[in-house]
């Protein structure tokens, strides 16, 4: 596994590729935000938004606990959101272009889709994504699979609990830290907290 795993797969904010801020290099697809410590390398000019204020937060967690690992390997499905096009489907003229008038019935060209009859190129990549699962890794916190797959990757990951007052969930590994964002949500009756 390549530490650039983490990095998203689009070139938004120049997440596609790490950055390098006071001697330590970011890595981040916008769920999970790894990075290594100790860095010998320059300074990188990028959209990144500043990462290393999460840090003075980061060192202040006092435990950090091992996980046991999953058996999971992430599957390769064909996208859900675009059926395996690499585009989103107009909703409106359901991908033909075209609408008919409520009022008159006349057929014309869709002002949605601009007569295309799709609208954004899929986050996908070419019509293939990793099927998400969660699996829980401590009672009522969930991961997201793939994501934790990736994590278990890293030599001596280890875990923080995460705070009630806090969205993020912070972890370290051999060198250096993480950092993932904590979410609610209702299922039923029971809250629980997904790391996405």
């Amino acid at each position: 596994m390549e530490l650039t795993d983490f990095c998203s797969k689009e070139a938004r904010f120049d997440l596609d590729k790490p950055c390098v801020r006071e001697n330590r290099k970011f890595y981040t697809n916008g769920k999970v935000l790894v990075w290594e410590d100790n860095v010998e390398e320059e300074e990188t000019n990028l959209k990144h938004p500043d990462f290393t204020r999460f840090l003075k937060d980061w060192s202040e967690v006092k435990e950090f606990y091992e996980v046991d690992k999953i058996d999971y390997e992430p599957k390769i499905i064909t996208c859900p959101d675009c059926s395996g096009n690499g585009y989103i489907t107009c909703d409106t003229c359901t991908g033909s272009g075209n609408v008919d008038c409520s009022h008159c019935g006349y057929e014309g060209y869709c002002i949605i889709c601009e007569g295309e009859g799709k609208l954004d190129k899929c986050d996908c990549e070419n019509g293939k994504t990793l099927e998400e699962n969660t699996v829980e890794i401590i009672e009522g916190l969930y991961f997201s699979a793939n994501i934790f797959y990736l994590l278990q990757q890293l030599e001596g990951c280890k875990f923080s609990l995460p705070q009630t007052d806090d969205e993020r969930l912070y972890g370290k590994w051999g060198n250096g830290g993480f950092l993932l964002i904590v979410r609610e949500y209702i299922v039923g009756k029971i809250i629980s907290k997904i790391v996405l």
